[in-house]
């Protein structure tokens, strides 16, 4: 059926004549007479209704409650063990002698779950563990080297001197006194 016409709904008056509008036979319920129920029962089921509708509303909100609590809850035991975590992995970093802020970097990269966050500390961790072990090395070969001049610490180098020590030496000078260095290889 087309209810609509040019926008506008057809009314059927019928339907709403006092006796159903289909000839005393009660309505669509099977030609029984239709049940009436007086304003004082309507209105009784209506509030018992409504306070149904409240009382769920209210548990509803009593459980949403309790389970914001157990959420705040479960967070912060997670926060706990996370801080737990991180702490014993410093610890544990340190104690394979890896700086404080080293061990911190790597612990915060790990316990991240990041893979590439971890593959560039664990790079910068090893870039700077090896420049380092490198400079050590670095400053004991230098103070190994015998001194052209005799090896007292006092006295200049001559560019005679430069000239007697070996590639090794040079490097070793140049990269403790670049000065003197550049000085001496320019003559």
């Amino acid at each position: 059926m087309n209810y609509m016409k040019n926008g506008l709904l057809k009314l059927n008056i019928q339907l709403f004549a006092e006796d159903g509008g289909d000839g005393g036979t009660g309505g669509s319920n099977g030609g029984e007479p239709a049940k009436t129920v007086s304003k004082e029962e309507y209105d009784k089921v209506a509030s018992q209704l409504a306070a149904a509708k409240k009382a769920l509303k209210t548990k509803e909100t009593d459980d949403e409650k309790f389970a914001r609590e157990q959420k705040e809850k479960d967070d912060k035991i997670a926060e706990l063990e996370l801080s737990q975590n991180k702490y014993t992995l410093e610890k544990g970093l340190m104690k394979a002698n890896i700086s404080a802020k080293e061990a911190e970097e790597l612990a915060a990269s790990i316990l991240s779950g990041d893979v590439p966050s971890i593959a560039d500390a664990i790079g910068k961790f090893y870039t700077n563990s090896t420049s380092n072990l490198q400079k050590e090395i670095d400053a004991l070969r230098l103070s190994q080297i015998d001194k052209p001049d005799g090896g007292t610490e006092g006295k200049t180098i001559t560019a005679e001197d430069f000239s007697k020590m070996t590639i090794d030496e040079k490097i070793r000078l140049k990269n403790s006194d670049p000065d003197l260095f550049d000085q001496l290889n320019k003559k």
